[in-house]
């Protein structure tokens, strides 16, 4: 994936569009709902890696012409993608009503940021593949980045990961097994089923071209669940 380059206007647009930026996340850690202004039952997602944030901001908009009790948290490390998602909410509704918000951060700080049982599911989409054999604990869907989405998810939570890489989807699927998680939906070509779905920027490019999207929803294991023993590549 090609780097962003600086922008030299970056502070000024991150003050503009302030109102859908979380400055200070950790300080929200065990009241998300609670700041936010959320009942109970409201749905918490969290996108890892969210870029200029066409997912994120797609589904707020779907939440809220839906009337459903949904918020969406999204997370990048690169502010100058950060910042266009943020601009696009802004677009969609100036007043900060959308009811999405994104995050300075990398997927590595989540337990800082979130609580055990605090979010409702973990979307992952079209990360880095970091093809290298000798480059594999980079992945985001390795076990130590599986255990925090794990941490993190509520009861009813779930894990969904979209890509257009085979070799990773392959590998995602076996970690999933290998710490616990079960299947509850999987798809090696996703815009050819009816499973529901709100395409990402990088997707849309990829759909074009007449590539396969490869999708996994799965749910974490419960306390007490021993993960599977250790297979294939990750193990050796």
């Amino acid at each position: 994936m090609a780097r962003m380059r600086k922008k030299k206007n970056l502070l000024p647009r991150l003050e503009r569009a302030g109102v859908y930026l979380i400055p200070d996340p950790a300080a929200l850690r065990g009241n998300w709902r609670g700041a936010l202004g959320l009942p109970p039952d409201a749905a918490l997602t969290v996108e890892l890696g969210c870029g200029k944030g066409a997912f994120a901001v797609a589904t707020a908009k779907g939440a809220a012409l839906r009337g459903e009790n949904t918020w969406i948290v999204a997370l990048d490390k690169v502010r100058e993608a950060l910042v266009v998602g943020m601009e696009s909410a802004m677009a969609e509704d100036p007043s900060g009503a959308l009811p999405v918000r994104f995050v300075a951060a990398d997927a590595a700080e989540l337990d800082k940021l979130f609580a055990p049982g605090e979010a409702d599911a973990v979307c992952v989409n079209f990360c880095d593949p970091w093809p290298s054999k000798r480059h594999y604990k980079r992945r985001i869907t390795w076990d130590p980045f599986l255990d925090l989405y794990a941490a993190i998810l509520s009861p009813r939570g779930v894990f969904r990961f979209k890509t257009d890489n085979e070799p990773l989807y392959d590998f995602t699927l076996e970690r999933l097994a290998a710490r616990g998680f079960s299947l509850t939906a999987l798809s090696r070509d996703l815009h050819a089923t009816d499973i529901p779905n709100v395409p990402t920027e990088y997707e849309t490019r990829f759909s074009a071209m007449g590539l396969p999207i490869y999708f996994a929803e799965a749910v974490p294991p419960r306390p007490g669940t021993p993960a599977a023993p250790e297979t294939g590549e990750a193990a050796r």
